[in-house]
């Protein structure tokens, strides 16, 4: 059983505590490295930004995150590298008396493998599909007609109009507060797309998100639903307002729904509307990674008419 004796040897001795420890560390310093790198659009600064957002709840836009699960990868692996030296402290300290060279080569592994890892984790779950696959041809698919105009109050009791737009491009969607499942999803897709954007590209961009269920929501409980999803809520204004009225305007947009009879719950269409800086309905889409960036690109696309 040589190979059993060797991997014996190796988990009692000094080369297992100073890997793990090793990797330990370069973990903390590969964490520290992502909370560093500023957002932009390069390579780096976009993996960075997504691993914030999935493992800190990072928001671009305000610069927030999670701070308790900032500490909770940054101490963890601190912690078990401590639990790790102090069990195998015995072999570290021969180890210490034979000098330090001697663990190079496991210092180099360890290190060799969190690096290896870091680089491979941009490709994973990478689609193998060519988005030239499917181009968005912008000049093509774009609409004319006049969006029905509205006015609604918005989350802080103030009054909005989708007219006059202000040379504004307008993002017209239809969400409502107690939906947990695609009305989060629409929020966040919009705003993931506002992340994307320069802070100039922004200004020239507001979203209103119409209730949908207007005999419930208030303006309380739509200010309530954007503070939960943390969005910039200088730009993005949920509105309600008298349910005939607001009916009415979700039929005019084609926002259908029904409430199923069995849970209550608002079955609906999910319509992300892009209104150009003229008022007229541009382009219109729903969910999907697909979908979102053909969104980004067809607001890219109606900011070249109004900077």
């Amino acid at each position: 059983m040589p190979s059993t004796n060797r991997i014996r040897n190796f988990m009692i001795s000094w080369p297992f505590p100073v890997t793990v420890i090793t990797i330990l560390l370069s973990m903390i310093a590969f964490f520290v490295i992502i909370l560093s790198i500023p957002s932009g659009e390069s390579a780096a600064s976009v993996f960075a930004t997504d691993f914030k957002k999935w493992c800190f709840n990072y928001d671009p836009l305000t610069g927030d995150m999670e701070w308790a699960y900032v500490f909770m990868y940054l101490v963890q692996p601190f912690i078990v590298a401590v639990v790790i030296f102090a069990i195998w402290k015995e072999p570290l300290q021969e180890l210490k008396q034979l000098g330090w060279w001697p663990a190079a080569p496991y210092v180099a592994a360890g290190t060799g493998l969190v690096l290896f890892l870091a680089l491979l984790l941009p490709y994973v779950g990478n689609s193998n599909t060519n988005p030239q696959d499917f181009p968005f041809e912008p000049a093509r698919l774009r609409t004319g007609f006049t969006a029905p105009p509205f006015a609604m109050v918005d989350q802080d009791g103030i009054e909005r109009s989708l007219v006059p737009t202000e040379g504004k491009i307008t993002i017209v969607t239809g969400v409502y507060t107690t939906c947990g499942e695609t009305c989060p999803l629409i929020v966040q897709q919009i705003y993931r797309v506002m992340s994307r954007l320069s802070e100039s590209e922004r200004e020239h961009i507001r979203i209103l998100a119409i209730t949908l269920d207007p005999e419930v929501d208030t303006p309380v409980m739509m200010k309530a639903m954007l503070t939960a999803h943390k969005v910039d809520q200088e730009r993005f204004k949920g509105l309600t307002g008298p349910p005939e009225y607001v009916e009415a305007i979700l039929t005019a947009y084609q926002f259908a729904k029904s409430r199923n009879p069995e849970t209550n719950v608002l079955d609906h269409v999910n319509l992300i509307n892009v209104v150009d800086a003229q008022g007229k309905m541009a382009f219109r889409f729903t969910l999907g990674n697909r979908q979102e960036e053909w969104l980004e690109q067809s607001i890219r696309y109606l900011l070249t008419e109004v900077e």
